[in-house]
């Protein structure tokens, strides 16, 4: 993608190839928010309903930035150094919405993490800064029990 970027930075005037240059360099806009549980529930295919595990708590547990524009750092547990995990996710590893207008920043961020037992789906909503993770579980004795978490974001 760099690459074609400045190849077609190459073919373009001074004035249109600084414009690109500024879309290229900052893709994600730029945020650092601390996320607090709102709610956790437990579901699967054969409960009758959905089992509420917790609410609402004043510990963060996801602390989202962006870097430069090119990347969204996720810190899991940001406030036990204890449990404390960090990772980077790039552009082309979160699925941005769709840019309706030119001159906003997408607003909605998904990314994905797979482990042997779990896909585990976040979706970050920059504008109501709201995360939701969803964990589905691989089946153990026939039955999987999934979850749905909620977490209000706020300014760092």
């Amino acid at each position: 993608m760099v690459r074609a970027a400045i190849a077609l930075i190459a073919l373009l005037g001074a004035t249109e190839a600084r414009a690109l240059e500024n879309i290229v360099a900052e893709i994600l806009p730029a945020f650092n928010v601390l996320c607090y549980r709102i709610i956790i529930t437990n579901f699967s295919e054969d409960m009758m309903g959905q089992i509420v595990m917790g609410k609402a708590d004043d510990h963060a547990r996801y602390n989202l930035l962006t870097v430069g524009g090119q990347t969204l750092k996720v810190i899991n547990n940001p406030e036990e150094a204890g449990l404390r995990q960090e990772y980077g996710k790039f552009p082309s590893e979160i699925n941005i919405s769709p840019i309706k207008d030119p001159a906003k920043r997408p607003a909605v961020f998904s990314w994905q993490e797979k482990t042997s037992v779990s896909l585990v789906i976040y979706s970050f909503e920059a504008n109501e800064k709201t995360l939701s993770i969803v964990r589905l579980y691989k089946p153990i004795r026939n039955r999987a029990v999934h979850t749905n978490e909620v977490l209000k974001c706020k300014d760092k």
